[in-house]
C-alpha cells in the first residue's frame, strides 16, 4: 500500500467590492482531481497529486453566497471566486491568523479602490494575473 503525504497548500487571497478571490498555489496537472466545498463561512479544498494529498480547511472572516461561486482550474493553478453577502471590506480572509494564508498582491485592491470600481459578478481573465497562466488553457 502506498503511503500518502499530507500537505497544506499556500492560499493567496484578494478582494473586490463584492467578491473574494482565492488562489490555491499548487501545481496541478490536467488529470489530477481536485474538490472544493463552499459553506456559508467555511472552505474545504483537496487535491490528490500522486502520493501527496493537498488539503486545507478554514473558516472565513464573513459569510459568502454558497450558491454563486466559481472554482476554476486555469493552467496549472486553481482559483476560487466567492461572492460576498454584504459588500463590506474584509480586513482578513479568516478571523484567526493562519501561516499558509497570504495576500495576493497581484490581485489586491485597497478599500478606497474597491468603492471606485464596479466589476461584474462573473470573473474573466482580467481577474487573474497575466503571468500566471495561458488563457488558452481554460478547462473545467
Amino acid at each position: 500500500m502506498e503511503k500518502t503525504n499530507n500537505k497544506i497548500p499556500l492560499v493567496k487571497w484578494a478582494q473586490r467590492r463584492d467578491q473574494i478571490l482565492i488562489t490555491f498555489d499548487v501545481i496541478r496537472e490536467k488529470n489530477e482531481i481536485s474538490s472544493i466545498v463552499v459553506l456559508q463561512n467555511r472552505i474545504k479544498f483537496e487535491l490528490n497529486k500522486e502520493s501527496t494529498l493537498y488539503e486545507v480547511e478554514f473558516n472565513l472572516y464573513h459569510n459568502v453566497n454558497t450558491e454563486l461561486y466559481v472554482f476554476k482550474s486555469v493552467g496549472r493553478k486553481l482559483f476560487l471566486v466567492l461572492n460576498k453577502i454584504d459588500n463590506d471590506y474584509w480586513p482578513y480572509l479568516t478571523k484567526t491568523r493562519l501561516n499558509y494564508v497570504v495576500i495576493d498582491w497581484d490581485l489586491w485592491q485597497n478599500e478606497d479602490e474597491l468603492n471606485m470600481l464596479d466589476k461584474p459578478n462573473i470573473p474573466d481573465e482580467s481577474y487573474f494575473p497575466k503571468n500566471s497562466f495561458n488563457y488558452d488553457d481554460f478547462d473545467n
